[in-house]
C-alpha cells in the first residue's frame, strides 16, 4: 500500500506508479463526501486479472484531506494504517462517519506511532471502541506531533478512556481532545483527567467531555488540574466552553450516513 498527496496535480496512473507499462485490469472504489472536489480512490491493481493472484493497493489524496462518509471499514482501516504510517504529505485528516472498527481501527491507530507529520486527525462517528482506544493510547505514547484528535461517539467505555490515558501520562504535543458522547461515564472521564494531571509537561487546552455526565469526585479532580494546567479548558455534560480554534477547524457534522 502507498499513499500519495495529489493536491494540484491530479490523480497519476496507477499503472505508471507500479512501474508497469501493461494495462491491468483495475478494481476502483472512489469515495466521494459532500464537497465534490474533495475525495480519494482506492485502486486495487490485478496484474492478471485473475482475482486469486497477488494484489497491490494504491491510495490517492485529493485536494484537502475529507473522507467522511466513505463507508470505510475494518479492511480499508487495515491498509490505511500501514499507507498512512508512511505518508509524508498529509498534516489534517477527516475521517469521521465511517466504519472504522475492530482490527481496522487499531491498525489504522497503531499508524500514528510512525507518521510524524499529521497534526490534526478526526476519526469520530466510527465505532473504534476499547480496542482502537487502546492503540490510540499506545500510539500517543510516541507521537510527539499530533495536536488536534476527535474521538467523539467512539463507542468507547470507561476500560477504554483508561487505555487511552496511558498515553496522556507522556504526550506533550497534544492541545484539543474531543471524547464527546462516548459509553464511558464519570468513571471514565475521570480516569482521562487523572493521566492528566499526572503528565506535568501535558501540552492540552482543550478537554471536550461534552454530553457525557460526570460526579462530584470528576469536579473536583478538575479544580486541582486548573491548579496545574491553568490554561486547560474542560467541557462536560451540556455547559459549553468557546474556544475559537475548535470551531474554525473541527467540521460540520454531516446528516447522512452510510447505506
Amino acid at each position: 500500500m502507498q499513499i500519495f498527496d495529489c493536491t494540484g496535480v491530479g490523480t497519476p496512473n496507477p499503472c505508471a506508479i507500479q512501474g508497469s507499462t501493461a494495462s491491468p485490469p483495475l478494481n476502483v472504489n472512489s469515495f466521494r463526501t459532500e464537497q465534490a472536489h474533495i475525495g480519494f480512490n482506492l485502486v486495487t491493481v490485478v496484474p492478471s486479472g485473475d482475482p486469486g493472484t497477488q494484489r497491490s493497493s494504491v491510495l490517492f489524496f485529493e485536494g484537502k484531506n475529507r473522507v467522511n462518509k466513505a463507508c470505510l471499514g475494518v479492511s480499508e482501516g487495515e491498509m490505511l494504517g500501514p499507507a498512512l504510517a508512511e505518508n509524508t504529505g498529509l498534516t489534517e485528516l477527516n475521517i469521521n462517519w465511517n466504519h472504522l472498527r475492530g482490527p481496522g481501527a487499531v491498525a489504522f491507530a497503531r499508524a500514528l506511532e510512525a507518521n510524524i507529520f499529521l497534526r490534526v486527525l478526526d476519526i469520530s462517528y466510527n465505532g473504534f471502541g476499547d480496542p482502537g482506544a487502546s492503540a490510540v493510547g499506545e500510539a500517543l505514547k510516541t507521537n510527539n506531533v499530533l495536536e488536534e484528535l476527535n474521538m467523539s461517539n467512539n463507542r468507547i467505555s470507561a476500560v477504554g478512556a483508561l487505555s487511552l490515558g496511558l498515553g496522556l501520562r507522556v504526550n506533550q504535543t497534544l492541545r484539543i481532545l474531543v471524547m464527546s458522547r462516548n459509553p464511558m461515564r464519570g468513571e471514565g472521564c475521570f480516569g482521562v483527567l487523572k493521566s492528566v494531571r499526572d503528565n506535568p509537561g501535558s501540552a492540552l487546552e482543550l478537554l471536550d467531555f461534552s454530553d457525557i455526565q460526570v460526579d462530584r469526585e470528576f469536579d473536583d479532580l478538575a479544580i486541582s488540574v486548573k491548579v496545574i494546567l491553568p490554561a486547560l479548558h474542560i467541557k462536560t455534560a451540556a455547559h459549553r466552553v468557546e474556544y475559537k480554534r475548535l470551531a474554525s477547524s473541527l467540521h460540520p457534522v454531516p446528516t447522512g450516513v452510510c447505506p
